[in-house]
């Protein structure tokens, strides 16, 4: 998604720096829990250079984030690309009551897996820890020190430009309190 949080920070970001931009989210008109919508969004995204896997559908029988990332990998095996999945720290707590937490480590799994392979695209694995996204406003529990999505823009932005190797994983906390 691209209409808040972290991928309207992304979003606001990429456009700001002058790369080409689309936003793909249930405000415009694409929801990845439909298959013909995320087909559509593949589709669009041929050509692109840069893919960030941002959506999260809350489902408990599905993993769309996953099947989304699945699809463009697929596409996208063997040429030069970047795919950067947003998964959270959660996921590496897999709980069987949580949904979130599963289906972020399933995609943290895919993401080492496609890794391990060793050829393109480049699967960069971005994993936040809390962040101040009106989602987790209505979570108890939430520690109150967040990371901001300016933080987390900045850390992927590093990720995809760092020369001299291939970022494929990175976890960030913000700071103690």
């Amino acid at each position: 998604g691209h209409s808040d949080g972290i991928g309207l920070c992304l979003y606001n970001h990429y456009i700001r720096v002058g790369y080409h931009v689309e936003g793909f989210s249930r405000k415009n008109g694409y929801d990845i829990t439909k298959e013909e919508d995320r087909k559509r969004i593949i589709d669009t995204s041929q050509d692109f250079d840069i893919f960030i896997n941002n959506a999260y559908a809350f489902d408990r029988k599905e993993n769309y984030q996953l099947l989304l990332f699945n699809n463009i990998y697929s596409v996208w095996k063997n040429r030069d690309k970047i795919i950067v999945n947003i998964s959270s720290t959660a996921g590496n707590w897999p709980m069987a009551d949580n949904s979130y937490n599963n289906n972020k480590f399933a995609l943290d799994r895919a993401s080492l897996y496609a890794n391990s392979k060793r050829v393109p695209p480049s699967v960069i694995n971005i994993k936040p820890s809390c962040t101040e996204v009106n989602r987790l406003k209505t979570f108890p529990g939430i520690p109150s020190k967040k990371l901001s999505t300016e933080t987390v823009t900045s850390l992927i932005e590093y990720a995809i430009n760092f020369k001299g190797g291939r970022i494929t994983s990175i976890s960030v906390h913000p700071d103690f309190d």
